[in-house]
């Protein structure tokens, strides 16, 4: 086992400034060093010392006296996406091989880097009316969505949207949604037509 290494202060201030970079605190580039002096409560040479480790990792990028550092990409964090999912009912309320398959898909998602949220509140809890359902879609905002045997009237209001939508199941015939799920109105129109036979 090595011996633990004490960190310098201006290396413990490199530390500080590389987790607020990594959790996107800043955009663009940093403050000037007179702030991040003040807000580190370190001097002025001891954050000169942690910004040029930053520049040597390739996280900043000087851009000449007077100047504050720019963030270079690989500096940048990168912004998760939120997928946000719309139940039928809760999940734990859902058909088990249902309940089984948006756990997965909220596991699979989150593995890929996504950021996964169910919504607080169902489409069976508000009752299916659309202006409810509008708001808190809106109360929760995502890059993506997934909707779980949405109304016709639903889906079409998400086919309208900007922001993608995945349908799984409900009644998407005719609209630009990406989707999935069983195609069952062939064999329901196959079995009308054989009990009709029959009579």
């Amino acid at each position: 086992m090595h011996p633990l290494r004490r960190l310098s202060i201006a290396e413990q201030t490199a530390a500080n400034l590389r987790e607020g970079l990594r959790r996107g605190h800043w955009r663009g580039h940093l403050p000037g060093v007179a702030r991040l002096a003040a807000e580190l409560d370190v001097s002025r040479d001891t954050v000169l010392s942690a910004l040029r480790q930053l520049e040597a990792e390739g996280l900043l990028a000087a851009r000449g006296r007077g100047r504050n550092r720019a963030i270079t990409p690989h500096g940048q964090a990168a912004r998760r996406l939120r997928v946000g999912i719309l139940p039928y009912f809760a999940p734990r309320e859902e058909a088990p091989p249902m309940s089984q398959l948006l756990l997965q898909m909220e596991h699979d998602l989150e593995a890929a880097g996504f950021e996964v949220f169910f919504t607080p509140q169902t489409q069976v809890g508000l009752q299916h009316h659309l202006r409810r359902l509008v708001n808190l879609i809106g109360n929760n905002p995502a890059d993506a969505w997934i909707v779980v045997a949405g109304s016709r009237p639903l889906l079409r209001w998400f086919a309208r949207q900007s922001f993608p939508c995945l349908a799984l199941f409900g009644r998407t015939q005719g609209l630009s949604l990406a989707r999935t799920g069983p195609d069952k109105e062939p064999a329901y129109v196959a079995a009308t037509r054989r009990l009709l036979a029959l009579v």
